[in-house]
């Protein structure tokens, strides 16, 4: 307990073994260490844009992003717990109802949009890289939430539907792989696996 701890949502570790948490009830996230003591005080770590925090994720630098579902904004705050993006956060990238975020291995920041069925990426700056839709295809549904393999193909959920897509390709892979292209080429393509609902035997 402590640290600022108020109603948290999403988790995150860091390489020395903190734990951060988004607390959405009072627009701040918390910091424990390996042990479980609180480091961010009592009131959690603010600014940035902070507002009803929910996903949180750590770059290689150990920047903290944040998003904030209801607000279309994206926060960033250094190792220390000190804000990097202004007072209103990283906007734009067709970011609409943000949740999920993850990381690649160049520092590149995606984000699942449920509210546009769409994935936003910036920079490791906090600048838009995607459109104002962000990226998009007909078969995502709502996506929640997302994750980058070692080959730097993008997973998504699709909270919608009853499918996980798969962006091949599309991010840089976060370890680097023993075989294929790990560059990011700007030309992925998109396939769905399709878990078909269990009916039992």
């Amino acid at each position: 307990s402590g640290g600022g701890l108020a109603s948290p949502h999403f988790m995150a570790i860091d390489n020395s073994g903190s734990v951060w948490t988004a607390n959405n009830d009072n627009n701040s996230v918390s910091r424990f260490n390996s042990s479980g003591v609180a480091v961010s005080g009592s009131s959690g770590y603010t600014g940035g844009g902070l507002d009803e925090p929910y996903g949180i994720a750590i770059d290689a630098s150990g920047n903290v992003w944040v998003t904030h579902f209801f607000f279309n904004t994206l926060s960033e705050l250094n190792s220390s717990g000190s804000p990097i993006s202004s007072s209103s956060g990283y906007s734009g990238g067709g970011l609409s109802s943000p949740y999920g975020i993850a990381i690649d291995g160049s520092g590149y920041v995606w984000v699942a949009n449920p509210g546009n069925n769409s994935i936003s990426e910036f920079n490791s700056s906090g600048t838009a890289i995607s459109g104002s839709s962000g990226f998009s295809s007909g078969s995502l549904s709502s996506p929640v939430d997302l994750a980058i393999d070692g080959s730097g193909n993008i997973w998504v959920t699709s909270q919608g539907g009853t499918a996980v897509g798969e962006y091949i390709g599309a991010a840089t892979p976060v370890v680097t792989p023993i075989l294929g292209d790990s560059a990011n080429t700007g030309s992925a393509q998109i396939i769905y696996v399709v878990q078909q609902p269990s009916t039992g035997n």
